[in-house]
């Protein structure tokens, strides 16, 4: 189960996180997006609403990880998987 934890000082360097929520205006957003282009490593998402706004898109704090199996080994047989 994952957590929501914020960060201190988003801007510096050794910062990690997945995602910035901005509420403000469009200046600010480009400033986020000019420091989130500064970093490196993946590239972070970033969400602006409104100043004030207090609807939050939560489908945007979820973090999809996929797994695949590759049974071409087996031959397509799955249950030689397991052995």
């Amino acid at each position: 189960m994952g957590q929501l934890i914020g960060c201190d000082d988003w801007e510096a360097s050794d910062a990690r996180f997945d995602l910035v929520l901005l509420n403000g205006s469009k200046q600010q957003a480009l400033h986020a997006q000019q420091v989130l282009a500064r970093k490196a490593g993946a590239i972070d998402g970033l969400w602006r609403g409104e100043p004030g706004a207090r609807q939050i898109p939560l489908e945007r704090l979820v973090i999809e990880r996929s797994v695949s199996n590759n049974t071409t080994a087996s031959g397509g047989n799955t249950s030689l998987m397991r052995l």
